[in-house]
């Protein structure tokens, strides 16, 4: 793959040189043509200006010197004898120009992340849980590194939302009642991803690719509202809770999630992409009972067909 690379950037600087050469020419035969229009007898002195860095635009004029009475007729004119030549670059060297640019982008790209997830638990203050309604947003920015064409290495920061409304498994919850728990919470992330893709063109600008990627995430606050009637009875512990009973607060230092995703995508130019994933296994380390997950435990829903946890994620980077 390496020698491959090599290979090929070598020969895109080969025709690059050849394309510049081929410009420098045509505008040397610019000059020479500017001469040639002239009667054999007079001299020929010209003074090229360069306006473009690859010589494609030339400006050319005519230091030739004028007979007397020539000069005498045009002394309060403008010069006439000069002329501005643009020389079209070749094709190819276009399109070689803008591969070029996009390969030698300087890492890493930057740019805004944006998800949407949809997520099952299994258990909520440590009781299980019927999955309801669930989702939450991602948002944030990202760094990524190319350690091939199509291949990179993302990392960033987000913040992450989700809103849930559970109802308890009816073992969980005493013969007297019934109950549920809506909540809100906000937490921190860090992702690491590594993605693998090849090119569907020649100028490689549309790839697919598949994804793995690892979360971290570190849950802050939460706004949690119990709706349980009469009697709330745990394996643990037995205690009565009155309808809509609220509780907010921030989660202990050692509450984590600890997630992986896998998935596939698009990317176009390197400068946009969109993907879905799903996850396969998470653990969390949560430790206060009464608002948050089952201690040591794996906790969102993987191995049921009719409900796993997924994302969709939007990238833009520059």
């Amino acid at each position: 793959m390496l020698a491959e690379k090599a290979e090929a950037d070598s020969i895109a600087a080969v025709v690059k040189f050849l394309n510049q050469m081929q410009t420098v020419q045509a505008s040397a035969n610019s000059v020479f043509g500017f001469c040639s229009k002239k009667a054999q007898a007079e001299p020929c002195s010209v003074l090229v200006k360069i306006k473009s860095e690859d010589m494609s635009l030339i400006e050319l004029e005519d230091l030739s010197p004028k007979p007397v009475a020539e000069q005498d007729s045009i002394v309060n004119e403008a010069p006439k004898d000069s002329v501005i030549v643009a020389v079209a670059p070749a094709k190819d060297s276009v399109a070689k120009d803008s591969s070029a640019k996009l390969k030698k982008h300087a890492n890493p790209y930057i740019g805004l992340s944006i998800a949407f997830e949809e997520y099952i638990e299994k258990e909520v203050a440590n009781y299980d849980v019927y999955p309801d309604k669930q989702w939450g947003l991602n948002v944030g920015f990202l760094a990524r590194w190319y350690f091939y064409n199509w291949g990179s290495f993302q990392t960033g920061a987000n913040i992450v939302y989700h809103h849930a409304e559970q109802d308890f498994d009816d073992h969980d919850i005493s013969v007297y009642g019934e109950g549920g728990i809506n909540y809100q919470n906000i937490m921190l992330e860090i992702p690491l991803q590594f993605r693998f893709g090849f090119p569907l063109n020649k100028a490689g600008t549309i790839s697919p690719f598949i994804s793995a990627s690892f979360h971290v995430r570190k849950p802050i606050y939460i706004w949690a509202e119990y709706n349980v009637g009469w009697k709330w009875s745990g394996s643990y512990w037995v205690d009565d809770y009155s309808l809509d009973e609220t509780y907010d607060g921030f989660y202990a230092s050692s509450d984590w999630e600890f997630l992986t995703y896998v998935g596939f995508g698009i990317e176009f130019n390197r400068n946009f992409s969109i993907q879905w994933q799903f996850l396969p296994i998470s653990i969390v380390t949560y430790t206060e009972p009464i608002n948050n997950y089952k201690c040591d435990d794996y906790n969102y829903s993987c191995d049921d067909l009719d409900y796993i946890t997924w994302r969709i994620n939007m990238d833009i980077a520059w």
